[in-house]
């Protein structure tokens, strides 16, 4: 039968011999969980899954008790996800990562068992756009107006 928590206990096996004479063992069955775990991302901007260049992509998930557990974090490139990172911690940072848009799952390994894959999380990293200004020191006097240029243009990008 497929294995649930409802299997564990204790099983005897007892063996008569042709001569009458029995023999007795006995296992004890323990069921190992395997809840599909959930992933998190942290570090971006916001609450969001969005990243610039410069900034760490954090990967978590539950804690899971026992001893020997591992947790195995994986790039999702299908058909052949990429295994990235093993850790004994429920987390995994990824440091700056390039531009682009990845998608990362977890699962957990505890002794000989492997739990299902977590759902998928999509990072977009995205580039960090250059500033600069046209002079770096600029006089002014007091009670006048200053224009403060740069060589940055393009759509897509806010002045502040």
């Amino acid at each position: 039968p497929n294995m649930s928590s409802a299997f564990e206990g204790i099983y005897t096996l007892t063996i008569r011999g042709v001569t009458g004479c029995t023999s007795s063992a006995s296992v004890t069955v323990n069921i190992t969980p395997l809840n599909v775990p959930n992933i998190t991302v942290s570090g971006g901007i916001g609450s969001s899954n969005n990243f610039c260049t410069d900034q760490d992509v954090v990967l978590g998930t539950t804690t899971v008790p026992g001893n020997g557990v591992q947790y195995q974090w994986f790039l999702n490139t299908q058909p052949n996800p990429v295994l990235i990172a093993t850790t004994s911690l429920p987390s995994h940072t990824i440091v700056q990562p390039p531009a682009g848009q990845y998608q990362y799952f977890v699962r957990v390994k505890i002794g000989d068992c492997i739990t299902p894959n977590s759902i998928v999380a999509t990072v977009t990293v995205n580039q960090r756009p250059s500033a600069s200004v046209t002079a770096d020191k600029i006089v002014v006097c007091e009670g006048s107006t200053v224009a403060i240029g740069t060589s940055v243009s393009g759509s897509g990008k806010l002045y502040h």
